[in-house]
């Protein structure tokens, strides 16, 4: 665009555009993403179960990365104590 100069018309038209290139996202840009979590362990003998789930989707380009937790443990509630009784009769 050049300026008006010597008394003539000034553009009408915008003489920039603008583009928020930093939002559009790429056609391979894509997220992590995380399969379902598994069903909790077996109770172990330190009392600890333990649950995994994986990545079914590596991110590539600006995609999210994977940030969330893949293994899970916990105390385990069902925890029963041994318990004798009376011997029964022959």
């Amino acid at each position: 665009a050049q300026s008006a100069a010597g008394g003539g018309a000034p553009c009408r038209a915008s003489t920039q555009q603008l583009e928020h290139c930093s939002l559009k996202t790429c056609d391979n840009d894509r997220p992590c993403k995380l399969g379902p979590w598994s069903n909790w362990s077996d109770c172990e003998v330190l009392g600890m179960q333990s649950r995994v789930r994986k990545i079914t989707q590596q991110p590539r380009g600006r995609g999210a990365r994977c940030q969330a937790a893949l293994h899970e443990a916990r105390v385990c509630t069902d925890i029963v104590d041994c318990d004798t009784r009376d011997w029964s009769a022959w």
